[in-house]
């Protein structure tokens, strides 16, 4: 028997095409929300209020690779940027296989926060990136450290 006319005569249901185009404008509506939309990035963490010398400091952990770059960025605390210094960078420790760096700040805080054992939640603002960028910035970070 032969089948070449019926493949060159065979018309696909109608119902495919349809999908397909509903599928396309829906990644390519993706992709433009997704590189289009902006939002800020943050560095998360905790810091504890702690007296010495008759000075108030918070003391928080970072973690070894962030330090370099978060020491640059603005602090938030409720959403309120707050000035910092450095005073002290010091010992390492190793929880959940990534290395943290115990960090000591002086915060310019109001009387309110400024009680010995004080937890704070404390926020980096890092960069205003997109979805998309996100994205491809964690990808590679996972082949990365599958290659390893």
């Amino acid at each position: 028997m032969n089948n070449q006319g019926y493949i060159l005569e065979h018309q696909s249901p109608h119902f495919i095409y349809s999908w397909i185009t509903i599928l396309i404008i829906t990644l390519l509506i993706f992709l433009l929300i997704g590189n289009n939309f902006k939002y800020n990035s943050y560095y998360f963490s905790e810091g504890t209020i702690i007296k010495d010398q008759n000075q108030y400091y918070t003391k928080t952990f970072l973690k070894k690779e962030q330090l370099p770059t978060l020491l640059t960025k603005p602090l938030l605390i409720n959403q309120q940027i707050i000035h910092y210094q450095v005073i002290k960078i010091g010992n390492q420790y190793l929880l959940n296989n990534e290395l943290y760096i115990e960090v000591w700040l002086n915060l310019k805080l109001d009387k309110s926060y400024l009680l010995e054992g004080n937890m704070l939640n404390l926020q980096w603002l890092i960069d205003s990136t997109t979805f998309i960028q996100e994205i491809i910035q964690n990808t590679k970070k996972g082949l990365i450290q599958w290659n390893n």
